[in-house]
């Protein structure tokens, strides 16, 4: 090992707490706690927001362009770039 790797490894293991950045905590602290401290930091407490997802909806006009691509496509090669294009299954054209 280089002097350099000892050296950086040396200072890590001897830090008392990590900061793990995808977690947004330190080690050996609790989520609440870590909660507490980011609300703090901010300025004021934290809200979490979820996505909710939505189901695409499709006009008659649509489905109607998409069935005639779909039967003009001459290999399932180009029927499966039509449907990866639309964000589609193939179970979509099929019922």
């Amino acid at each position: 090992m280089s002097t350099l790797f000892r050296a950086a490894l040396s200072v890590i293991m001897s830090m008392s707490k990590t900061v793990i950045p995808w977690k947004c905590s330190v080690e050996g602290e609790s989520e609440l706690e870590s909660d507490e401290r980011i609300g703090q930091a901010l300025g004021g407490p934290v809200i979490e927001v979820v996505a909710k997802a939505t189901r695409q909806r499709f006009t008659v006009g649509c489905k109607r362009k998409i069935v005639r691509e779909a039967d003009a496509c001459k290999t399932p090669d180009a029927v499966g770039a039509l449907l990866r294009r639309e964000e589609l299954y193939f179970s979509h054209l099929t019922t």
